[in-house]
């Protein structure tokens, strides 16, 4: 049952470093390929987290578990729009039907303080030479910023002959300052 998440594979194409959280539903007891084996997952719903590593590798989370996956890199997933997975480009049974929607948005202007370092040139002279020193200085600045959050959803269905026999629905959400106005360093 832990290894019941291959099915998410196609994900890890999204992007790396990202993690995906989200639901994981069986309408019926299904059978995965593992490479070795097969194996069956029970119906039900369950609770998903998947930890991309890299753009080959990621640790998928379920029911306290965590699973190992390497993927082709030859597949190509969109970030935004529809897809569709042969079965037999992820060695399964089962078409990986989905969609995958970016939403970007922009928060208040934000106010605040910073620390800050300024790197001060000084020109020392010793007898006949003289030559440049650097100096930081310590200390804070006021600066303007947005936060900018970045959310991607998806919804994925597991089918065999035209009939779903699963579905995931996850999310990865992440959030940066986009800065508008730096001070002076003081």
């Amino acid at each position: 049952m832990r290894k019941s998440i291959l099915l998410l594979l196609p994900l890890l194409l999204l992007g790396s470093c990202k993690t995906f959280r989200g639901q994981f539903t069986t309408h019926e007891d299904i059978t995965l390929n593992t490479g070795k084996k097969k194996v069956t997952i029970e119906v039900g719903q369950r609770e998903v987290k998947i930890n991309f590593k890299s753009k080959k590798k990621a640790e998928l989370e379920i029911d306290g578990h965590k699973v190992d996956l390497k993927f082709d890199s030859k597949l190509k997933i969109p970030s935004n729009g529809d897809f569709k997975v042969k079965a037999s480009d992820w060695n399964q049974v089962y078409d990986l039907v989905g969609t995958s929607k970016v939403e970007v948005t922009s928060g208040p202007l934000s106010h605040d303080f910073e620390s800050c370092v300024e790197r001060v040139p000084y020109t020392v002279c010793n007898g006949r030479s003289c030559h440049i020193v650097y100096r930081d200085f310590y200390g804070q600045r006021h600066v303007e910023y947005r936060l900018r959050t970045t959310t991607q959803n998806i919804v994925m269905n597991l089918v065999a002959e035209d009939h779903g026999h699963a579905e995931f629905s996850g999310y990865n959400s992440s959030s940066e300052r986009v800065y508008e106005y730096y001070g002076n360093c003081r």
